[in-house]
């Protein structure tokens, strides 16, 4: 499957959007040990975010180097078609080699909320 990305631009400034609720996401990390979030913010806009640099599991929510917080707000993207096109996101940012720790990090999330 192949796809075409156009209009790239950079996200607004994080003075601008603090928050970011994700329902369509994933998450990887690359051998250098970045964590970044693939996402569709809206539909056909996707985004890769800065490092990820802190999980709160209990609000599952992902604070980021620019110091955005990126709210999970569902499990992982498993849709065929918009999880190939959020992998694909990923693999043209430089995340080409980078391992898939979504569900890893939901199953961290709900096994805390069931505790909760």
């Amino acid at each position: 499957m192949q796809f075409l990305f156009l209009n790239e631009r950079f996200a607004p400034q994080v003075s601008q959007q603090p928050e970011v609720d994700l329902h369509h996401w994933r998450m990887f990390r690359a051998p250098s040990g970045d964590t970044r979030l693939s996402a569709e913010i809206k539909p056909g806009t996707m985004r890769i975010t800065t490092p990820v640099v802190a999980v709160d599991i209990p609000k599952a929510c992902c604070i980021t180097s620019s110091g955005r917080r990126y709210r999970l707000c569902c499990p992982p993207e498993d849709g065929e078609l918009l999880r190939a096109l959020i992998q694909a996101n990923a693999e043209r940012s430089g995340l080409v080699d980078a391992a898939d720790v979504s569900d890893t990090i939901w199953s961290e999330i709900t096994a805390r909320a069931s505790t909760v």
